[in-house]
Parts: structure tokens; sequence; C-alpha cells
């Protein structure tokens, strides 16, 4: 038992040292990058990032979700990329100025809905900048895709909810 916890702390102090960060902050953000290709498959040629820190295509409870952390200098403006049917997880559209005014509440609200698939952290700055100037969205009336695009925390995040399938007994 005694080795056991020698190796994991020697790992943590390897992983802290390597790349200066929190190693189990590490082991998290790997956890929720199930698929970086998902996220960049959702952001190619829309928006440069640094890094995926989710990227799920699927998971079992409905979610599709990639938030990603931009560029140190990220573009002040979204591109306004045209959301075709052939591509359906794509970043990109009509983009919406925060805070949004006189607009309807979504039926879901999706940060909450797909919480487990994103860092505590990350969602408590997407909704922060969501209440902020200077942040972009895409909200959809029925609350299934949500796209933001937050220069300021260096955030972009594309999320869609389609209710899961049935089990069969």
């Amino acid at each position: 038992m005694r080795t056991l916890l020698a190796a994991m702390m020697g790992f943590a102090i390897l992983a802290f040292l390597m790349t200066g960060m929190n190693p189990w902050h590490l082991l998290h953000q790997t956890i929720l990058a199930r698929d970086p290709s998902f996220a960049e498959a959702v952001f190619k040629d829309r928006a440069a990032f640094n890094r995926a820190l989710s990227s799920i295509a699927r998971a079992d409870d409905g979610c599709t979700v990639a938030v990603v952390q931009l560029y140190d200098s990220p573009a002040v403006k979204p591109a306004r990329a045209a959301h075709g049917a052939a591509e359906p997880d794509r970043f990109g559209g009509w983009w919406r100025n925060t805070p949004l005014r006189m607009r309807a509440p979504a039926r879901r609200d999706l940060l909450e809905t797909c919480r487990a698939h994103i860092d505590a952290g990350s969602r408590a700055q997407l909704h922060a900048a969501m209440q902020a100037e200077g942040t972009f969205v895409i909200l959809d009336p029925q609350g299934e895709v949500l796209q933001i695009y937050a220069p300021r925390p260096r955030l972009a995040a594309y999320l869609r909810y389609t209710a899961p399938a049935a089990k069969q007994p």
C-alpha cells in the first residue's frame, strides 16, 4: 500500500514539474476531452483555439459538447459562417450580442443540462460571459443548441441536446 501511495505521489510531483499544472486537473481535463477530434471538427475554420477543454460527440444523456480555450488574442467577433444541415455540428451562424434583451427563455439551460461534461470553472466563466457585454451567442428557442463565443475569458462552446433514445427492455 505504501508503494502504491509513493508511486501516486511521485506521478503527481512529476506531472506538476513537467507541466506546472495540478495533476488532478490534468487528469480531469483528459477525461472530459474524450474525443478532441470532435472539437477540431466543430471549430475548424471558424474559431482558432489553443486546446479542447471538453469534447464529446454524443454522451449517453443526449449531450453533445465542445468547449475550447481560444488563443491569447482571439478575434473580437466570431465569424459569421452559415450553418447548414449537411454539417449539423459546426460552430457559427447568426450571432447575437450579450446580454440578450427581450428574449423568451429557452426550454432548457444547456449549460446546466450538460454540466457533467464541462468543468465547473469553465461553466462558471461561460455563465458570467453570457451576462456581460462582448460575448456572442446563438440560442435556438427549443433549447437544443447553444453556441457561445466569449473573447474575454477566451472560451468558445458548442452544446447540443438530443433526447436520448428510450432503452428497450
